[in-house]
């Protein structure tokens, strides 16, 4: 599945695979979804299906974002793009980030 060339997946969005068994997707959604995974769904929603109950899955995404300060899922998106388009180069993704690697590693 290429979940990139998906007609869903925006230019904010950042997936990637970490080995054949594991994704990490990260959705922005607008600030009017009501649901979590409406237009997302038809990506994801089977893989997810298969892989943990959906009741489970929400509340996996509700703590992880409520672990977040305020304001602050936007920067943990931008950096997770930035190392995923850098093959995890901390250099490089500091780089294109304007920030110094030890800010980027704290």
């Amino acid at each position: 599945m290429h979940l990139k060339k998906s007609l869903y997946h925006t230019l904010k969005d950042v997936s990637l695979a970490l080995d054949e068994k594991r994704v990490i997707i990260f959705k922005t959604m607008p600030d009017t979804v009501s649901e979590l995974f409406s237009d997302y769904k038809y990506i994801v929603g089977e893989y997810l299906h298969f892989i943990t109950p959906m009741r489970d899955m929400a509340n996996m995404f509700y703590i992880f974002e409520s672990k977040f300060p305020e304001g602050k899922i936007d920067d943990f998106i931008e950096t997770v793009g930035a190392l995923s388009r850098n093959n995890f180069n901390f250099n490089k993704a500091a780089q294109e980030l304007f920030i110094h690697k030890n800010t980027l590693i704290m």
